[in-house]
């Protein structure tokens, strides 16, 4: 079995494979009243409502973590078919974790599995952690056959998945710096959704005055929140910033004056 073509379809797919992990787990509160946090007997409105405080702290921390490593990836990489790195990245939150984006989708998922039923929690978590390593050892591999001792050696001083409390400093760091620079306009309306999750969850902590209200608020708001981010960036943002060959104009016009 060439397990090398597998991982390259599980990558081609991943946006569809994550996609369909979220909606399973999503799902299940349809086959079960028992949500995961009522085990820990956290049954009161009122502690419900400090959770999806908290759940919608994490969701917007997910946000934060995957625009600020967008905005040095661009997301023409971010959205592309195949693994594609235009470039050895050592600043911003790559200096705390090899896969920020990935980290961000486990924590913001995390989160949002604190919501639903135990079977929900499972297939919302363990599933995408797995779907992320595997991600992550696939881009590894093309990336050290492309950037060879540079990129060996963001291997030895990054963790892969769990982020570092300490930066570390790549020798290629100050050449970065001064080459690059991040498109925080593109990184924040590529990753917004998350905030937008998350300020669902908030405002339905402050407008339910029940597990049910609340949870059909989350839906409401959630779906809202969704659609207004879709419809505004397929119709707009999308066919502005990307050019005909895939890559965004502002990746399109860094690559032309770099050559």
């Amino acid at each position: 079995m060439n397990f090398n073509r597998l991982h390259e379809i599980e990558f081609n797919l991943r946006l569809q494979i994550t996609t369909f992990i979220a909606a399973a787990a999503l799902v299940t509160p349809m086959f079960t009243n028992i949500r995961v946090y009522e085990y820990f007997g956290l049954t009161a409105a009122g502690g419900i409502k400090i959770l999806y405080l908290a759940i919608g702290a994490g969701c917007f921390a997910a946000f934060a973590i995957r625009a600020w490593g967008a905005a040095y990836l661009s997301s023409y990489v971010v959205m592309a078919r195949d693994a594609n790195q235009d470039k050895l990245i050592v600043a911003g939150p790559f200096r705390f974790v090899r896969n920020p984006l990935y980290f961000g989708d486990i924590l913001g998922a995390t989160a949002i599995a604190c919501a639903l039923p135990a079977e929900g929690f499972v297939i919302m978590t363990a599933p995408l952690a797995l779907h992320s390593y595997l991600l992550a050892r696939y881009e590894e591999k093309k990336m050290l056959l492309k950037y060879g001792e540079g990129y060996a050696e963001f291997l030895a001083g990054v963790n892969r998945l769990m982020p570092s409390l300490k930066p570390y400093r790549h020798s290629g760091y100050e050449e970065f710096i001064k080459k690059y620079s991040p498109d925080w306009p593109d990184a924040i309306m590529s990753n917004v959704y998350f905030a937008g999750i998350g300020a669902a969850f908030i405002a339905a902590a402050f407008a339910g005055d029940s597990r049910a209200s609340m949870e059909r608020c989350v839906y409401i708001y959630s779906a809202a929140a969704l659609a207004a981010w879709s419809v505004f960036y397929m119709i707009y943002y999308h066919p502005k910033h990307f050019a005909g060959d895939g890559k965004t104009t502002d990746t399109a016009d860094k690559l032309k004056k770099e050559e």
